[in-house]
């Protein structure tokens, strides 16, 4: 993480959008508090961002010029003075001048270098207000409307002020502190961690279980059976877990992914991409971090595919042979799906040649008499047999990202909407940035109509109700 937080002081602002995640309820507070802090830190900050300090960027005092000195006049001989007087009072006149002159000189050098250590503050300081303010942007924008509402007064309109009160609302002062340890261990346990039968070769189903007891054990007493070592889970904190299977465990978990996949490979494949969905799932069920695993699941899917696209397939079975002889890091089923995924919008998208956008002609750009009547009589054809209900692959009014979408009803193809909305599941290939929540968030907020329209949609298939109730209790 901290790699991953080395930006440049060119940086954008949006590059924050891309790591914190959204605070709706008082159980994101932990991880959110820890990437604001995080970036806080990284920018050199924290101390003007910390809820519990006190400290506030002191903007610098720019130095006052010198004053000039002030010489006496010339001096003119006294009448009834002799010469030698005179000489005495023109050398202490001369005196006082070189030393007031010397005395500014001075003066104005320590003020020359107090002019250059003002600037290097200076930009310090304005370089901490960018920041600040980037980070009081991000606050206010990835925050919900429930916890938005305790942030938009004149007293938090600082970075500092709005963690206070965050934390004020979230974690009230009266409540004991073992109620404030949120802690949530993503620990997935196997239900059955036993050795299988059939990885136990001495072991017979068949056999009667009394037959090798002795004499003196009673019959309803089982016989000795093989005691298996006990599994402990070992927690990492960071938020990863592993789990120390047995030997069996692993040829269990292989069989029951090539299991699922055949099944799914086996029927008569009509939506290949709601079948890349399902083959995602599965691989996402199996140990997909060891490399055994991963290569059979490249080789299979490949091999699916090759039933709607030969060409697909050839060109990946070439490149992963490339890449196996070069020793360069391997290609992950992700990467695959993701390649044929873009094919297949290829194929759907009418607009697309040779994976390059046609775009249309600039403003003032002629075009031909033919190009115009054929633009026209295309134009005519898809109005006339065109339902609103047809799936385009076009520019989304609410993520402003390229994919299909359906007619005006954008939300129900729309996968960031999806996610705010929980009503269907998002595919794991496809991760959900914070700014195309945002900017979702904001279309509807500018179009309230439909907001609406969008509440009222219920898709058919493919809900996600857990998260569809979460976000419910939100009142999102």
């Amino acid at each position: 993480m901290a790699d991953r937080r080395r930006f440049n002081d060119d940086s954008p602002s949006e590059v924050i959008f891309e790591y914190l995640p959204f605070l709706r309820n008082p159980t994101d507070w932990e991880r959110w508090s820890r990437e604001i802090e995080g970036f806080s830190r990284a920018w050199g900050v924290w101390d003007y961002v910390d809820p519990d300090g006190t400290e506030h960027p002191q903007k610098p005092v720019k130095p006052d010029l010198p004053n000039p000195p002030v010489i006496k006049e010339f001096p003119k001989r006294r009448a009834y003075e002799t010469s030698e007087d005179f000489q005495i009072r023109f050398q202490e006149f001369r005196f006082d001048r070189e030393f007031l002159n010397t005395e500014y000189a001075m003066y104005l050098e320590r003020y020359r270098l107090d002019c250059q250590e003002y600037s290097s503050k200076l930009a310090a300081y304005t370089k901490v207000m960018e920041r600040l303010s980037q980070l009081n942007i991000a606050i206010y924008a990835t925050c919900s409307g429930t916890w938005r509402d305790c942030i938009t007064d004149q007293s938090t309109a600082t970075p500092q002020s709005k963690l206070r009160r965050l934390r004020e609302s979230i974690r009230p002062r009266n409540l004991p502190v073992g109620d404030l340890l949120l802690v949530d261990l993503p620990v997935d346990l196997p239900t059955d961690l036993s050795v299988a039968p059939s990885d136990d070769p001495s072991a017979d189903p068949s056999a009667d279980p009394s037959a090798d007891q002795p004499a003196d054990q009673p019959a309803d007493q089982p016989a000795d059976l093989p005691v298996h070592p006990t599994v402990s889970p070992s927690i990492d904190y960071s938020g990863s877990s592993s789990v120390d299977l047995p030997a069996g465990a692993f040829k269990r978990e292989k069989r029951r992914f090539i299991k699922d996949f055949r099944d799914v490979a086996a029927e008569h494949v009509t939506d290949w991409e709601t079948w890349t969905f399902d083959f995602l799932v599965a691989w996402d069920k199996c140990d997909k971090h060891d490399p055994r695993v991963d290569d059979e699941a490249r080789m299979v899917f490949l091999d699916a595919v090759s039933k709607h696209s030969e060409s697909f397939s050839e060109k990946w079975r070439a490149r992963i042979e490339i890449s196996t002889n070069r020793g360069a890091k391997p290609i992950r089923v992700p990467a695959l799906v993701g390649d044929f995924r873009a094919a297949l919008l290829r194929e759907q998208a009418p607009g697309i040649t040779n994976s390059i956008w046609r775009k249309p002609p600039k403003d003032g750009q002629e075009r031909s008499l033919e190009s115009r009547s054929k633009s026209a009589d295309d134009q005519s054809q898809r109005s006339d047999g065109q339902n609103q209900s047809e799936v385009e692959f076009g520019k989304c009014p609410g993520c402003q990202m390229r994919h299909r979408v359906k007619g005006d009803a954008w939300w129900e193809s729309c996968f960031v909407y999806h996610q705010l909305s929980g009503k269907k599941r998002v595919p794991s290939f496809f991760y959900v940035t914070m700014a195309s929540q945002v900017q979702v968030e904001d279309w509807f907020r500018k179009h309230p109509r439909e907001s609406e329209i969008a509440e009222k949609w219920e898709p058919e298939e493919g809900m996600d109700t857990y998260r569809r109730q979460a976000v419910k209790d939100l009142g999102w």
